[in-house]
């Protein structure tokens, strides 16, 4: 039998992408006008860890080394390479004249274990580390408890992880700088501890909660929507998480409350729309190259750029590129007034990623045919 596709989740995978790449060109708010009650920064990243335990498999409860091992060759390894090849990347920009480009050392690489990725193009990818160890840890702890298979089990694991979750964030608050955010030294550790809970609720969701998931659209968006406006009358405002750099937390509690709010809103909504975009080729190839996507979409918007910022020099009715900026600011997009240019950059980004991976796949298949 072929494997099942679970097209509710590709959905899911699309709603995520979206934000994300709305959220780093900068007009998140423009295309997910939601954001005012449904703040993408405050659940995005434990709706990753959600998925993935989703798709955890019990399988690996008794053979954690196995999930060590593929998770080293599925992210581990190519975090690494592409790190590499960034660095490559900004050394030959450095070369061409760009400003921001190239000032790496040895102490500046290994940062990518223990901070984040040291160039601009790939910084997205900062969660793959804490992703990593949230997801081994997880896998080692069920391990140790693997002989033990009834509800009570998964529900004194959630608990201790949403406890470990939570301690994670009054830690992080304890070491907040004058810019509100963690400037300790264990931001990697702080960060998958954050995590750790998600992952867990996505496999307890799936194995416990997904057949009792039965009410109504109209009623289940109702109670979310009357959560979240709950939650912003006792909070003042829709809550922005920001996990990597550990920063934003009011307390530990309200970081739950707003992410169970937003993966219950996202969740539904892929459900409902299944049926009409589950089966449509744009959305299957983004849900299938997520890992790309994050890796490669900022690169891509610079690329856009300089394509834009050419064409500009060759038709005078186009506003003038800042040129200084271009070459000393890895961040500037140059942004005509013209209406929609942003999902143009977006729309690039997603196909400039997902060729690339084609483009890798087919190295790969070539180099293994030798």
């Amino acid at each position: 039998m072929g494997k099942t596709v679970n097209y509710q989740f590709k959905v899911l995978y699309v709603f995520l992408m979206f934000g994300v790449l709305c959220g780093h060109i900068g007009i998140v708010e423009r295309y997910m006008p939601w954001i005012e009650i449904f703040s993408f920064y405050g659940f995005g990243i434990q709706l990753f860890l959600f998925i993935s335990g989703y798709f955890y498999s019990s399988k690996y409860d008794s053979t954690p080394v196995s999930f060590l091992l593929k998770k080293i060759k599925t992210i581990l390894i190519p975090y690494i390479l592409w790190n590499l090849f960034y660095i490559v990347v900004e050394l030959i920009l450095k070369a061409a004249g760009f400003k921001f480009a190239g000032n790496f050392s040895a102490k500046t690489f290994i940062s990518i274990f223990t901070r984040s990725p040291v160039s601009h193009f790939n910084s997205p990818s900062w969660f793959l580390m804490p992703f990593f160890i949230a997801e081994i840890f997880c896998s080692f702890e069920r391990f140790l408890l693997s002989k033990v298979n009834n509800f009570a089990k998964e529900v004194l694991l959630l608990l201790f992880n949403f406890g470990i979750g939570m301690l994670s964030i009054h830690i992080a608050m304890q070491s907040y700088g004058a810019g509100g955010y963690y400037e300790g030294n264990y931001l990697q550790i702080l960060r998958a501890a954050f995590m750790v809970p998600w992952f867990s609720f996505g496999y307890f969701y799936k194995t416990y909660l997904e057949k009792h998931d039965t009410l109504a659209s109209t009623w289940y968006y109702l109670i979310v929507v009357l959560a979240a406006i709950l939650y912003i009358f006792v909070n003042r405002n829709a809550s922005s998480y920001f996990v990597v750099v550990m920063g934003g937390y009011e307390n530990v509690v309200l970081p739950v409350i707003t992410s169970f709010i937003g993966i219950a809103l996202y969740l539904r909504l892929a459900r409902d729309l299944t049926p009409v975009l589950g089966h449509v080729k744009v959305v299957n190839a983004i849900a299938d190259n997520t890992f790309s996507i994050m890796t490669h979409h900022c690169f891509g918007y610079f690329i856009f750029s300089g394509i834009f910022i050419l064409i500009a020099k060759l038709l005078p009715f186009l506003p003038e590129p800042d040129m200084e900026q271009f070459f000393s600011d890895s961040s500037y997009y140059y942004m005509p007034r013209l209406k929609g240019f942003p999902l143009l950059y977006i729309i690039f980004a997603f196909a400039f990623s997902i060729y690339l991976q084609k483009l890798v796949n087919y190295i790969k298949g070539c180099i293994n045919k030798k």
